[in-house]
């Protein structure tokens, strides 16, 4: 399902997402570039566990920042098939990396997470590097935030299977 670049805002999503589990074979959501904030992230956290064949999530480009960060990261355990996150250009920081790397363990099936131009830094590329060794990732997208190469080297040291791309640091 391709929503992308429709403005749907807060209102907008929380109206759709209640359909999503409706849909029986959603296996990708595409709700990138729509001004979803806090509580639009909220509204698609509270139906993404029943989406039982859903593979792929964008929500890149929104507003949802840590709390809807936090809201996502709730469920992202109970999300069995989900395998791929795509979170770009949200204003995660440091405190939506943390929130991440606190299931990322307990998601099992997620193989690629992008957090690209999150205004993460050395502190956030820490806690994520703390939890990769018992995670699944094989690839972990983390360009154009502000992480320090020894913060990105420590990164590939603790976890040398996960693919991770960081190009333009802004450090």
């Amino acid at each position: 399902l391709y929503l992308s670049l429709n403005d749907l805002g807060d209102t907008g999503i929380a109206t759709l997402a209640p359909a999503f589990p409706n849909c029986q074979s959603l296996s990708t959501l595409r709700i990138a570039r729509n001004s979803i904030g806090q509580a639009g992230a909220e509204s698609v956290a509270k139906v993404l566990p029943e989406c039982h064949c859903l593979h792929h999530v964008s929500l890149s480009e929104n507003c949802i920042r840590v709390g809807g960060t936090e809201s996502l990261a709730q469920v992202l355990p109970l999300c069995k098939t989900l395998d791929d996150l795509l979170l770009d250009g949200n204003g995660l920081e440091n405190g939506g990396a943390q929130s991440l790397a606190a299931v990322l363990p307990h998601c099992p099936g997620l193989l690629h997470v992008s957090l690209n131009e999150n205004g993460i830094d050395d502190q956030g590329c820490d806690s994520l590097a703390a939890v990769l060794p018992q995670c699944h990732l094989k690839v972990l997208r983390l360009s154009l935030n502000a992480i320090s190469q020894e913060a990105l080297q420590r990164m590939r040291h603790a976890a040398p299977e996960v693919s991770v791309f960081a190009h333009g640091q802004s450090t």
